[in-house]
């Protein structure tokens, strides 16, 4: 029979990634335009695939995590997540906003990285992906479709 609940996450915008952000140096403060709706174009079309192979294989589920919304949620709304730095990484070591280079043995920790998004120059905190996940168990159709985890378990 083989799988039948699938869940798929999106791409998130991966322009506001602090590597992003430091390599191209004319995006300023701001997230790399071009990369986001690279993603954001991707992930319509995902969206899209998800719900045709749904109604196209009887008894299947596929539910769409939309990943970008939350993580643009959480950078627009960063203090209502107690967060304090959404630009930056937590390890550093050069670059505008820490994204140069990796997170090597002498690289400098911020002092709390629970407030911090970005954890080095490409992953997020584990403060953040603990958000993220609640989302996806328990959001709203804003988050998740068509149901979300939570609510798929029980079907």
């Amino acid at each position: 029979m083989g799988a039948r609940k699938i869940l798929v996450t999106n791409v998130p915008p991966v322009g506001c990634c602090p590597f992003e952000r430091d390599f191209n140096k004319h995006s300023g403060q701001v997230c790399v335009k071009f990369q986001n709706l690279l993603v954001q174009k991707y992930n319509n079309q995902l969206k899209r695939m998800l719900k045709e192979l749904t109604n196209t294989l009887k008894g299947s589920t596929f539910v769409y995590a939309d990943v970008y919304h939350i993580f643009d949620d959480i950078m627009k709304n960063y203090g209502s997540y107690d967060f304090e730095n959404v630009d930056s990484a937590c390890c550093h070591m050069s670059g505008l906003h820490s994204g140069l280079a990796p997170c090597l043995p002498h690289a400098t920790i911020c002092p709390d990285r629970s407030k911090y998004l970005f954890w080095d120059s490409y992953h997020v905190t584990e403060s953040a992906n603990l958000i993220v996940a609640k989302r996806i168990l328990d959001g709203d159709s804003n988050d998740i479709s068509p149901i979300n985890i939570h609510t798929l378990s029980k079907t």
